[in-house]
């Protein structure tokens, strides 16, 4: 992950050069998703992706419906409904499991605000995150977890 994007934070120190300005940075802190999460995405997409044509779909809480057509290019799920075809990565997908991971060792609900709390540092606006593909990843995340050998995310490693 780089400085400058979501997930990100970092603060810089500007000193006066011959050259003009010289910027330091002095503090750094990038979010990175826990050790396990992307294999345990990959294995949920897989479980999703062998079900029947017809159980192919998933479904956001009281929202629409979209049906996984197949596998994204670069990882992840390719879906689409009512709105425009889209993907819900495996980074998307990792960090709704990392979160299901935080659920069970600290208690409280899965959900949205849960998973971009872990995901984004605080004070990251709701237009630099991926919040709508948050939802997709929830909601294939509950489809896929009882389909899975070991429900448990802690043995994702």
């Amino acid at each position: 992950m780089k400085p400058g994007q979501p997930g990100t934070s970092f603060e810089v120190r500007f000193f006066a050069s011959p050259d003009g300005l010289w910027v330091e940075p002095i503090r750094t802190r990038v979010v990175t998703l826990p050790e396990g999460m992307l294999s345990r995405a990959q294995e949920t997409c897989d479980a999703l992706l062998a079900l029947p044509e017809d159980q192919r779909w998933i479904e956001e809480p009281g929202g629409p419906r979209a049906r996984i057509v197949g596998a994204a290019a670069r990882g992840g799920l390719r879906i689409e409904g009512t709105f425009e075809p889209r993907t819900v990565s495996l980074l998307d997908l990792g960090w709704v499991i990392a979160a299901d991971a935080d659920v069970t060792e600290e208690g409280g609900v899965l959900d949205e605000e849960r998973v971009n709390r872990l995901r984004y540092l605080e004070g990251t606006p709701k237009g630099s995150t991926r919040w709508i593909d948050t939802q997709w990843a929830l909601a294939a995340w509950s489809k896929a977890k009882p389909l899975l050998p070991s429900a448990s995310t802690k043995s994702a490693s």
